[in-house]
């Protein structure tokens, strides 16, 4: 087998779908990356799919989640990988995924009115629009299992050999569905010396409620900034979405397919568009025309933000409590602590192996070998159809690592309301307010003026009259 210098991660992003409102435990929509099959006549279509990357000089980790409609128990998900037996694949916190889509996604304002500020503040305009989101066992019939594990509701096994159909008829005879379409495929990947990572939910799991489904992480040594896309046409009707999050020390882009970007001059607004526009709907509208001038095969860089390592495992922190999860995944009996050394349960059969994930755990290793202060996660986003999945996505560090902050506003804004009026003065007929008076002597308007004085001038005279008679 290779060793492990120089191993490249080989994510095939393909899902079976299973409908994303189903999964409960996350706020958003859940989204799959992987190779996804189903048997001949199932009615199963990728859909969208979500993945997270984090590359270091030391090691290379992809985060992948599930999202599929169809029979959980059809379900299969297959992914080309370096030096199967030092990979790791582990479950996921989805709630770690969110954090990262928080802080990535972009966001779009409508324009404010012009507005006039005056001392009463009751002309002030106050609707603005609101954001929007955005251990190897013997060979056998030319094909070596180098390991069989359980982890969670999945069953796994890491496989590899030099004979491709050997590789397909074991991970058939293994319950792993494998049309005939993506059988080249696999053959591409053995001629690369490959290993591959077979997942299934496992038997009894596929009764499980949806809200088990979790995303699972897979860890390989080494740098390793390649995603294959062949095999992401056995899954998809006429196109599929994808959406990459990035986690590196610079900005991160591809390189063997066009880039692109949304630019604020591409955002028009219309005062007097009917009906009334959606920001949101805006963006798309104005990315989907990126896409369009690339022949559809762009990757359009959304957002690419710098970030401190030690905000994003606050954020990890906080999402164990703010963001609302699921029950426990791991069945009785899987704990970490159960582990074989060697990989075998204590029967020969597959390990058992679950440890409850955390978005604690999940952003850890994601910052694993990258200087604390000057990471930058990249938000990617390509819509790409059947016949563009040619190549496998190679990715690199762009070539001017700026920022792309994900809040854009509209460059153009057309039929702009006029200014509201200036600011009104006091009318010269209106009454000057009387200066505040201490007084306890109850008065009517205007009663107090000549007619009060008198009145004190008079209690004066009396009572300096009264003194008179007293001395006389």
């Amino acid at each position: 087998m290779q060793s492990t210098r120089g191993m490249w991660v080989r994510a095939a992003v393909m899902s079976c779908a299973m409908a994303a409102s189903a999964l409960v435990l996350a706020p958003s929509r859940a989204e799959a990356c992987g190779g996804c099959f189903a048997p001949p006549g199932a009615v199963q279509t990728v859909t969208d799919h979500r993945m997270v990357l984090s590359v270091s000089p030391t090691h290379t980790t992809l985060w992948d989640q599930f999202a599929y409609t169809g029979n959980p128990a059809e379900f299969s998900w297959i992914l080309p990988v370096r030096n199967g037996p030092d990979v790791r694949v582990e479950l996921a916190d989805n709630r770690f995924m969110q954090v990262l889509d928080n802080i990535t996604v972009p966001t779009l304002y409508a324009p404010q009115r012009p507005t006039r500020y005056c001392s009463s503040g009751l002309e002030r305009d106050f609707n603005a629009g609101a954001p929007t989101a955005a251990a190897d066992s013997g060979a056998s019939s030319g094909v070596t299992v180098h390991r069989e594990e359980v982890v969670g509701p999945y069953a796994i096994a890491i496989v590899g050999g030099t004979d491709a159909m050997a590789i397909r008829t074991w991970m058939r005879d293994n319950g792993f569905t494998i049309p005939p379409v993506i059988e080249p495929v696999i053959d591409h990947y053995v001629s690369l010396r490959q290993d591959f990572v077979a997942l299934k939910l496992r038997a009894g799991a596929a009764s499980m409620p949806r809200q088990q489904m979790t995303p699972v992480r897979v860890t390989v040594s080494g740098y390793a900034p390649t995603l294959p896309l062949r095999m992401v046409a056995a899954g998809i009707s006429d196109k599929v979405g994808l959406s990459l999050l990035v986690i590196a020390n610079t900005r991160f882009q591809a390189s063997n397919y066009p880039n692109g970007e949304v630019r604020d001059n591409d955002l028009v607004w219309d005062w007097n568009a009917s009906p009334a526009q959606i920001p949101a709907d805006d963006y798309r509208t104005a990315q989907r025309a990126v896409l369009a001038a690339s022949g559809g095969r762009a990757w359009v860089t959304e957002s690419a933000t710098q970030q401190f390592a030690s905000n994003l495992m606050g954020l990890a922190q906080r999402a164990r409590f703010a963001i609302q999860s699921g029950p426990p995944v791991c069945p009785p009996g899987t704990s970490d602590a159960g582990v074989e050394a060697d990989g075998g349960a204590s029967d020969g059969g597959p390990s058992m192996r679950c440890v409850e994930p955390t978005p604690e755990e999940d952003m850890r290793i994601a910052l694993q070998g990258m200087s604390a202060q000057e990471l930058m996660v990249t938000r990617l986003r390509a819509e790409l159809s059947g016949n563009l999945l040619d190549r496998d996505l190679q990715l690199e560090p762009a070539s001017v690592p700026s920022v792309r902050a994900r809040e854009y506003r509209y460059g153009v804004v057309r039929n702009e309301p006029p200014p509201p009026p200036p600011c009104a003065n006091p009318s010269p007929a209106r009454p000057v307010v009387a200066p505040i008076r201490c007084t306890t002597i109850p008065a009517g308007p205007g009663a107090f003026g000549l007619a009060g004085f008198a009145a004190v001038a008079t209690a004066i005279a009396s009572v300096a009259r009264r003194a008179r008679r007293k001395t006389v």
